[in-house]
């Protein structure tokens, strides 16, 4: 989105130091891949990316939601949701999209059944064609070690190995359990 003309963008998760890497990957794919320079970067304090077609990008933290108030965007990058409130979504960020028909992309490890939960179903269920769902699990990327993700499944409980791993939703906590 940042390649096409007069675009807004942010990039939002729970604090400013997870907002910068996703950024940092925005950098490395526009910037060192593509060779595009900005037209601004500024990565310490507010961070932002401006490029001379103006489109921009502008990093943001869940901690104060209050500054996520305002803005209309094209598009928005909300990364690690699962360990922000829904309210950041719902109160703050869905409406940024609704003056230029915007959309969004959660990016996440989940954390139980909660509200990402209910948004992932969303992108299976056919009455919601504007939604997608995917996962992806560790193993299958191939830049991870297979060794290092078999030691993992070997040492973590099989609950926790399942969610940071196999990126799949469980319940881990308010569990009842046999004695």
């Amino acid at each position: 989105m940042l390649l096409t003309p007069g675009t807004r963008g942010w990039v939002v998760s729970k604090t400013y130091d997870l907002t910068r890497k996703v950024i940092r990957e925005i950098c490395n794919d526009l910037m060192v891949k593509h060779n595009l320079k900005p037209s601004k970067k500024q990565m310490s304090g507010p961070i932002i990316l401006e490029f001379p077609w103006g489109s921009w990008v502008e990093g943001k933290s869940a901690e104060h939601p209050e500054s996520l108030l305002g803005e209309g965007l094209d598009w928005l990058i909300f990364d690690e949701c699962a360990m922000c409130k829904s309210s950041i979504w719902e109160q703050y960020l869905r409406p940024t999209l609704t003056d230029r028909e915007g959309w969004a992309l959660f990016i996440t490890t989940p954390n139980g059944y909660n509200w990402i939960y209910d948004l992932w179903k969303r992108g299976k269920d056919p009455d919601h064609r504007e939604w997608n769902s995917l996962k992806s699990p560790s193993w299958e990327n191939p830049y991870l070690s297979s060794a290092d993700i078999d030691e993992a499944r070997r040492t973590m409980s099989a609950e926790i190995f399942m969610q940071e791993y196999g990126a799949d939703f469980t319940i881990s906590s308010g569990r009842v359990y046999k004695e």
